[in-house]
């Protein structure tokens, strides 16, 4: 099993008119994210199983969406640890859900960069629209290999 830990895009400015969860990917946000899932379909296997979860935070969502239709896959289900940072509950409804193939989590910083911590030792601070491709190697601590990561200065292997 394979998990991509996926920044949003960028996403409007903060203010008092809308809530931190309302706030939306700006027209560049939803171009760079495609652009991210364009170069990451070419590195991802067609017969590859996507599932991809997505925190509910609207900017998320709207990645997600993105994501599920440049890779052809199924809509996102939302989950609330994604949005809270929650690691632990994080890994345990993996464990519950035991996808296989390719697991996409969209969320936010810096949860996703110490959730890439936890799981490979390597800490990496992702780009908006960037991404972490993590080869678990054992389901039962959630463990694995770091193996490239996407960011605004292309793709680094690992």
């Amino acid at each position: 099993m394979e998990i991509i830990l996926f920044r949003h895009g960028s996403a409007e400015e903060k203010s008092l008119e809308k809530s931190d969860r309302e706030r939306e990917l700006t027209q560049e946000g939803k171009e760079k994210v495609r652009e991210a899932a364009r170069l990451l379909k070419h590195r991802l296997s067609a017969k590859d199983n996507i599932t991809i979860w997505s925190s509910p935070m609207v900017r998320a969502v709207q990645t997600a969406e993105i994501l599920s239709e440049v890779l052809d896959a199924g809509k996102a289900s939302l989950h609330e640890c994604i949005a809270s940072g929650d690691f632990k509950t994080f890994s345990e409804e993996i464990k519950e859900a035991e996808p296989h193939g390719v697991l996409i989590a969209a969320g936010h910083a810096p949860s996703l960069d110490e959730w890439c911590e936890c799981m490979t030792g390597t800490l990496v601070k992702l780009d908006k629209s960037g991404a972490a491709l993590i080869r678990i190697e054992s389901m039962k601590t959630l463990k694995g290999k770091l193996v490239f990561v996407l960011g605004k200065n292309g793709l680094k292997e690992f």
